[in-house]
């Protein structure tokens, strides 16, 4: 996110490529590839097609202030870059694509039916949102506030997750600064503790695991 790029790495050759981004924080709305700026994409994911990106672009005012944040779909055969969703406008307003609001948007996931969900992490819209793919924003889960907390939807807190998917019924979250790996059942917007103990880090394995930030999340298909 520091270089404000998103890069493409052929394994086979280990020749790496910039698809878009200048390598400095920036808005020009109107270019693409190499010669668009971006402002902190940090976290990708492929849509169902596998010919573009969503992007959690979060926004950058400081090193640690990520805001007025926007989901971006990237196409990769010509690295063009246009707004999924978010208005431009911090916040954590629910609405059509374009008029929601997003503070801090740094994970993204899409599920089998082509719902897209958003972890966002700036108090206080320190949530977890579903983005229909008729263009409707909701919160899954989360009251906003930055802590840990197991509920149903609103009443659940975060503190700075990432989301994966694989199917449709469940949601994974690593939560950073609560140190644990979570879910979320998407039928009844219960959340759930999967791994490790709130606020307690470590390096454990086992039924008893710890962690210490995690943030990467990557399932296994079954």
């Amino acid at each position: 996110s520091e270089n404000h790029a998103v890069r493409k790495l052929i394994p086979a050759t280990s020749i790496v490529s910039t698809v878009v981004g200048t390598g400095a924080k920036g808005v020009n709305e109107n270019l693409a590839g190499p010669q668009r700026a971006m402002r902190a994409p940090w976290d990708v994911v492929v849509d169902a097609s596998g010919l573009k990106l969503h992007v959690a672009e979060a926004g950058y005012n400081s090193a640690t202030n990520y805001q007025q944040g926007y989901v971006r779909t990237l196409t990769l055969s010509d690295g063009s870059v246009s707004t999924f969703a978010g208005s431009g406008a911090a916040g954590s307003n629910n609405a059509l694509t374009l008029l929601a609001t997003f503070h801090g948007p740094k994970g993204v996931t899409v599920d089998d039916n082509g719902v897209t969900y958003v972890a966002t992490s700036q108090n206080p819209d320190c949530k977890v949102r579903a983005i229909t793919a008729g263009g409707s924003v909701s919160t899954l889960a989360g009251s906003g506030g930055t802590s840990y907390v197991e509920g149903i939807g609103a009443v659940a807190q975060f503190s700075d997750p990432n989301v994966a998917m694989i199917g449709t019924a469940t949601v994974f979250i690593a939560d950073f600064n609560n140190h644990v790996i979570r879910t979320i059942d998407v039928a009844s917007r219960q959340t759930a503790l999967l791994a490790g103990a709130p606020y307690s880090q470590g390096f454990v394995d086992g039924p008893q695991s710890r962690w210490r930030w995690p943030y990467g999340l990557a399932l296994e298909a079954t």
